[in-house]
């Protein structure tokens, strides 16, 4: 489950809140794990063709949390990490409803590791 939203700042430029819900994380079909988890983005984003241009590209940051427990009570961790994030979107550029997709690219400048990936699609209401 996830929300998504877009506060024009100045010209071509946006700023774009998310934040997605993992209700079933981690999906356990023996059922001997459960937890949640969350995620929080917010990205500056330029639409080089216009304020309703199918496409945008932006760079922010992310801030995700995740908790893990057993049944029996023996595992039971959380666990807070923030990092940079770079996204590409494309949307129906017109219409009130507009079908999009956004793949966030996190983790850019972290040399340590590699880079993540999470794809975000759905449908933009807009409102007036």
């Amino acid at each position: 489950m996830a929300s998504t939203s877009a506060i024009p700042l100045f010209w071509l430029l946006t700023a774009n809140p998310a934040f997605s819900y993992l209700y079933n994380w981690p999906d356990d079909p023996t059922g001997f794990f459960e937890g949640s988890a969350w995620q929080g983005y917010l990205t500056v984003r330029v639409h080089p063709f216009g304020g309703d241009s199918f496409l945008g590209v932006g760079y922010g940051f992310t801030l995700a949390y995740a908790s893990l427990r057993s049944a029996d009570g023996i595992i039971s961790d959380s666990d807070t990490d923030a990092t940079d994030v770079g996204v590409i979107a494309l949307s129906l550029p017109s219409g009130r409803v507009r079908p999009f997709a956004e793949l966030y690219l996190i983790d850019l400048l972290e040399r340590r590791s590699a880079v993540g990936a999470n794809l975000l699609f759905g449908l933009n209401l807009r409102f007036p």
